[in-house]
């Protein structure tokens, strides 16, 4: 049989879907004896050039790892979920079975997801994932660094503004259990003459960075990164906690040596609050006039309140301690909402502790920063949807499930 006829017989069995008949016509092919290797690849590959058909990679790695002979110990201190937890949060995060990426790399989605939260979950070098995933160092980050970007893309509406936590029954709820709280520690209610109630805790963070280069745009961010308090380099984000122990809000990184304060007004997440932006809309760093009238639409009438540190300025949807105590009473609400501000410091510390591979990331100047964060924000939110936490337990209040978080 000629190649001619050969190449028929594949074209037709391709168009009858009969993968059997498409099988033997390549043994056909490659049974004739003056036929060398590299003219019988030529005319496949010349045939499934003609039919616009890209020759699809085999699946990597080809030996996989057998993560069953992990204990649920160690696989809990590498992974930080449990194995049986793996395909659900993949799905719930909308990850493909299968994950192609630019370099066409195939590799499953759940592989694909725990290269990514063994590289965030502790600081390590790509050399030292080789011989646990079967896979080359340039791999492993191709793989990481497209599956990062792309849980960016997607989630990042979610992390900016989690529309669900702003429903006056979760502000009714939330306010309910601060008070209580309130009343464990003091032996008192809340105070009801306020009138207001606190339903969520914001304060800023900092994180190191390496001496930075040019954004963008070509300028310098050596003075602008430079924070005086710190005496380091780094950038700041903003983090809006629950008591639920969600961080329902994070906010675009800004220069280092800017205050928490200015990070509030640059993050737009005011304005987002009242009319988000279409999806893929390029989010410029504007701030309106006004916005309390903008806030009361998710605020009504200012009976919740979110708690801040000093360094914030008064405004009618903030609620901060009293800055000169005058009073025996103005000295008790200070103690309150000190004792209130606590959790919000756990949440950042238990960011690092779960992904202590990204602490280390963003002292590389080469690294996304602020998507290496805010992706690990988004996997703390999922464990704490899963497992709970150290502020679900102080506030007594149950945790949104995963796929209510990520609807």
């Amino acid at each position: 049989m000629d190649a001619a006829r050969a190449l028929a017989l594949l074209e037709c069995a391709l168009t009858a879907s009969d993968f059997a008949a498409y099988r033997d016509a390549l043994i056909l092919l490659r049974q004739r004896p003056n036929l060398s290797n590299e003219q019988f690849r030529s005319a496949v590959a010349a045939w499934l050039v003609l039919h616009d058909i890209a020759p699809e990679r085999p699946l990597i790695p080809r030996q996989r790892l057998d993560f069953s002979l992990f204990s649920t110990q160690k696989f809990m201190k590498y992974f930080r979920f449990l194995p049986h937890d793996i395909p659900i949060l993949r799905q719930a995060l909308g990850i493909d079975n299968v994950v192609i990426t630019a370099d066409h790399h195939r590799i499953l989605g759940d592989d694909a997801l725990l290269l990514l939260l063994r590289r965030m979950a502790s600081p390590q070098r790509l050399v030292d994932m080789e011989d646990e995933f079967a896979l080359g160092s340039s791999t492993i980050s191709t793989i990481t660094l497209s599956l990062l970007r792309s849980l960016w893309n997607r989630w990042y509406a979610l992390l900016f503004c989690a529309d669900y936590c702003w429903t006056q029954e979760r502000l009714a709820l939330y306010a309910q259990a601060v008070s209580e709280k309130v009343q464990l520690l003091t032996g008192h209610p809340w105070p009801g003459d306020i009138g207001w109630y606190i339903a969520a805790f914001l304060d800023g963070s900092f994180h190191y960075t390496d001496q930075p280069g040019d954004d963008f745009r070509g300028q310098n961010l050596q003075e602008s990164a430079y924070s005086g308090y710190y005496k380091s380099h780094g950038l700041r984000f903003h983090h809006l906690l629950f008591p639920d122990g969600i961080l329902g809000h994070i906010s675009l990184f800004i220069a280092g040596r800017l205050n928490d304060a200015r990070l509030w007004h640059e993050s737009l997440y005011v304005l987002w609050l009242v009319q988000p932006p279409p999806p893929g809309a390029h989010l410029t760093l504007t701030f309106p006039p006004r916005l309390p009238q903008l806030l009361q639409r998710k605020l009504p009438n200012f009976i919740y309140r979110i708690l801040t540190d000093m360094g914030y300025a008064a405004s009618p949807y903030i609620a901060k301690p009293i800055r000169v105590p005058l009073h025996l009473r103005d000295i008790a609400i200070n103690d309150i909402l000190g004792s209130l501000r606590i959790p919000i410091e756990w949440s950042f510390g238990r960011v690092r502790n779960l992904w202590g591979g990204v602490e280390h990331m963003t002292q590389q100047r080469l690294t996304p920063i602020g998507v290496w964060w805010h992706v690990a924000v988004l996997f703390s939110n999922c464990h704490t949807c899963l497992y709970g936490g150290t502020t679900t337990s102080y506030f007594e209040v149950l945790p949104p499930s995963l796929h209510e978080y990520l609807q």
